[in-house]
Parts: C-alpha cells; structure tokens; sequence
C-alpha cells in the first residue's frame, strides 16, 4: 500500500520537498548506534551507521535528531 495525495504518491513528494531544503542528503544509511550528549547524558546528540550497498562508514553530529524507521519490509 501507499499513501496518496490527490492522485500522487506521497513519497516522491516528500522527497522533492527534503532535496529542496536539505544541503546534504544520506540514502541508504542504516543507524546502528545513537550518540549521547557527555554534559546531558538524557540528549541525543548524533548518530553512527553505515551504507548498506558500500559499507562506507558514517559518523553524524547533530543539534536535533528525529528517529524515524522505513523500509523494513523490502
């Protein structure tokens, strides 16, 4: 199933909608580990993970972290 929006998929919308406002996107990561803030250790404060088609290695810092899951069934 997917979700559709006047007639079209909502996934290649919300996509368009990312590209647009992101300076980077990262495709095909998978986050194995959240990093924790040393001074707050209750806030999130980045992310570890890796490519699933290269292996390539990833390390992500950040000021705001949403966690979301998707494509599990593929």
């Amino acid at each position: 199933w997917q979700i559709m929006i006047h007639g079209e998929s909502y996934k290649p919308i919300v996509a368009e909608a990312a590209r647009k406002a992101a300076t980077e996107i990262y495709n095909r990561i998978m986050v194995t580990h959240l990093l924790m803030d040393e001074a707050k250790p209750d806030r999130v404060a980045g992310a570890v993970g890796f490519n699933v088609r290269s292996g390539d290695f990833y390390v992500f810092r950040a000021k705001a972290v949403i966690v979301c899951a998707g494509g599990a069934s593929h």
